[in-house]
């Protein structure tokens, strides 16, 4: 289907002004016309209804440039040259001829060679047709195309609204061409490579479906690379395939726009190296039975099934050494054992899919030892329950992981040791996952018992000298009890207590001489002050000038993204002390976030006199005066002092806060085009905004919120991923419920990419 025509490369070409050459030119205005068809439009003049007639010419330095003739609307003739006098488009029309023929339109390239041929004609049914014929730039053939034009009344009623009256030429042509016949396609050099049959649909969606008939591909040495037959758009029947030297190297048949039966490859040594056989009466058509084999005529691959998908598959190296096999039932590989063997014959791992297997998978290294196996013990209906056991080694025989997983009717343990290469413990975790009523008193008064799943977690880390560094106590997520982390001598660095993730009770903090640098008591998250011994959180007032702007800068950031209307510089003060004790935290203040300090901020009024009479005298019978002192008196604002320039009151205020542009819909519904926002340093608007579309590249972002008077909470997006912040009222800051360490933090972790919010 050809839903353009050679005309939209004319229309771009014959622009062209009188006043770019300084002398009087023919200006010819090929969007007034009726009809699509560039050739066989009628062309009208400046009113729309008169049809052109004569000649239309068109001249650069005295040098022809483009000439056209009409008679009665149509193009006769058309000459167009590049600037130098070669030819750029030559167009002939005929009438009356015998040979039905109607136009010529040829098209160069600047070099001279043929860029385009299209002959338009009347086939014996006497319908307007075209060929064309493309060039490559070196003047060898490009593709020959055959088009019909669809008439209005050809057109069905779907796509008939597609095709309004001015596009629908006085022949009743419209601009739909579909293609059909023969179809040639050419390397650079002019060689043909591939042919195949269109036949005649007069719908704009025949391109799918009007390949019909023979198709050949060939190689660029002339030779067949692919012959086989097109039905109804789709392949059909034998195709055949052949390499450059001319032997046969594919082959399979199509019917109903499937594979049936055998699909052979060959190698070049004329040696077998696929076969597949689709067999379209089995349960299934789409998945073959299949054999390959590699150069040498060595099976490399034997997937046999029936007809209910029963079978097996096999797979060998090029020495013939088994690697790979399984049993096949109704089509899943995963319902018997699967072996995989080394390429020295040795097996590497056996995965036992069956339901009454003890062992599920057995992993070995190449020398022979263990590497992991899985098995399990019981059943989840038995008094004693199910138990799940994974064991992991490493090469030299040392065990690296052991998984014990516990399941019965009302509970599910899971235990996880991982040890370093030399046998020490790395890490322990106990886990816990049971069914636990909680009463809900409902609106009636009533009391029910509801079902919780409760998840009760106990973790350890271990140094490489067996020592433990960390513990940590969570249920349902939330840490609970006693936090610890030392080092790899066994000193205590952290001793924190927790209720529902917050800090509750006793919490301190040593150095590495065992010197206790924090002491606070806590009572669930809020620190009581009478139990502060050790605290060096720094104030706002000592921080120092730039550290000043960046903390400021964070929360008038924050600030400009919220739409409440006004924060009061106390509310200001107090959000931007929550920032700065992120900042003076580690791992925290290795981090960049983007930071904006606009300073105070100031309200630029320009009020045109002719719209604010009485605005020095404070007259408040014109209704925008009225806004202004009304609302500026609600705000608690003082009014400007006026300057008249040009016939604009000019005016100035300095705010107190800062204020959203919210205020003006509220406060200036009627004045708020001549109000603005102004800042004694950086501009929000100078500043390019990130929406959080970026995936790659992006830069930190931070947000707090408040979680109660004592705690605040911050979202945190970087390289390592998005990671929650608790942010007490004494300046402490940590990662909520210890789920991380710092040191993890602070690598860039490309699995957890995808939970960032902006992806």
């Amino acid at each position: 289907m050809k839903d353009f025509s050679i005309s939209i490369i004319l229309l771009l070409s014959f622009f062209w002004t009188s006043s770019l050459y300084g002398q009087e030119n023919c200006t010819f205005q090929t969007h007034i016309r009726k009809g699509s068809n560039y050739v066989f439009s009628t062309y009208l003049a400046g009113d729309y209804k008169t049809p052109l007639e004569g000649k239309c010419e068109s001249y650069i330095e005295g040098k022809l440039y483009e000439r056209r003739e009409f008679l009665h609307g149509h193009l006769i003739s058309e000459e167009a040259n590049f600037q130098d006098g070669k030819p750029r488009i030559i167009l002939k029309t005929y009438s009356d001829r015998p040979d039905g023929m109607l136009a010529e339109l040829r098209s160069y390239w600047e070099n001279g060679q043929p860029a385009m041929y299209c002959l338009y004609y009347l086939d014996e049914s006497g319908r307007r047709c075209m060929k064309q014929t493309d060039y490559h730039l070196n003047g060898k053939k490009r593709f020959v195309h055959s088009y019909a034009f669809v008439r209005l009344s050809e057109i069905n009623q779907y796509e008939i609204k597609n095709h309004p009256p001015h596009t629908v030429d006085d022949e009743g042509y419209t601009s739909l061409q579909v293609e059909f016949g023969d179809e040639e396609n050419y390397s650079t050099e002019g060689v043909l490579i591939s042919r195949f049959h269109h036949k005649l649909i007069l719908s704009e969606f025949s391109r799918d479906s009007s390949k019909d008939g023979p198709f050949t591909e060939y190689h660029e040495n002339g030779k067949v690379k692919t012959k086989g037959r097109y039905k109804d758009g789709n392949p059909d029947g034998a195709w055949v395939g052949y390499n450059y030297l001319g032997m046969k190297n594919v082959e399979l048949t199509y019917k109903d726009n499937i594979i049936q039966g055998f699909y052979r490859t060959w190698f070049d040594n004329c040696q077998l190296q696929t076969e597949h056989f689709y067999d379209v009466n089995s349960n299934h058509p789409f998945q073959p039975s299949k054999k390959e084999w590699n150069e040498q005529g060595k099976l490399l691959l034997d997937l046999v099934l029936d007809k209910e998908g029963n079978g097996y598959m096999k797979k060998w190296n090029d020495d013939g050494i088994l690697l790979y096999e399984t049993s096949i039932s109704a089509n899943n590989y995963k319902k018997d054992i699967e072996i995989e063997r080394y390429p020295d014959g040795k097996i590497k791992s056996i995965l036992n899919h069956l339901s009454n297997a003890d062992t599920s998978y057995v992993a070995y290294f190449p020398n022979g030892q263990m590497s992991i196996i899985h098995f399990k013990e019981g059943s989840k209906e038995s008094a004693a329950g199910e138990k799940k056991i994974q064991k992991e080694w490493f090469e030299n025989g040392v065990l690296a992981q052991e998984v014990e997983i516990m399941q019965d009717a009302y509970l599910t343990s899971f235990l996880q040791n991982i040890y370093f290469p030399n046998g020490n413990f790395k890490s322990l975790v106990i886990q816990k996952e049971f069914q636990q009523n909680e009463e809900v008193t409902g609106e009636n008064g009533l009391k029910t018992l509801i079902p919780h799943k409760k998840t009760d977690r106990y973790e350890e880390l271990y140094a490489s000298n067996g020592i433990k560094i960390r513990a940590r106590h969570t249920v349902d997520g939330k840490l609970e009890g006693p936090y610890m982390e030392l080092d790899s001598l066994g000193n205590v660095l952290v001793s924190y207590s927790y209720a529902n993730g917050l800090r509750n009770g006793v919490c301190r903090r040593y150095n590495a001489k065992q010197e206790l640098i924090f002491y606070q008591e806590y009572d669930h998250g809020c620190p009581i002050q009478s139990k502060t011994n050790i605290n060096n959180k720094r104030k706002l007032s000592i921080l120092c000038e730039n550290e000043r702007t960046y903390v400021y800068g964070l929360a008038h950031q924050q600030i400009m993204r919220t739409l409440k209307e006004h924060h009061t510089q106390e509310e200001i003060d107090s959000l931007v002390q929550w920032y700065s004790y992120i900042i003076d935290c580690t791992p925290f203040a290795s981090f960049t976030f983007s930071s904006i300090d606009v300073g105070e901020q100031l309200l630029f009024l320009r009020l045109p006199e002719a719209a604010f009479p009485g605005l020095l005298q404070g007259d408040t019978t014109n209704y925008r005066v009225k806004e202004i002192v009304k609302s500026f008196a609600k705000l608690g604002w003082e009014l400007p002092k006026w300057n008249l320039e040009n016939g604009i009151y000019v005016g100035k205020i300095r705010l107190k806060g800062l204020y959203s542009h919210q205020i003006f819909n509220t406060y200036f519904p009627f004045c708020q085009s001549w109000m603005e926002f102004a800042y004694t340093k950086e501009n929000p608007r100078d500043r390019q905004v990130d929406y959080g579309m970026k995936r790659y590249q992006r830069q930190n972002s931070i947000q707090l919120s408040r979680v109660n008077s004592c705690l605040m909470k911050a979202e945190l997006s970087i390289p390592f991923g998005s990671v929650s912040l608790l942010i007490y009222s004494d300046g402490e800051v940590e990662i909520e419920n210890q789920l991380y360490t710092n040191e993890e933090l602070l690598k860039e972790n490309p699995t957890m990419i995808h939970e960032i919010g902006w992806d």
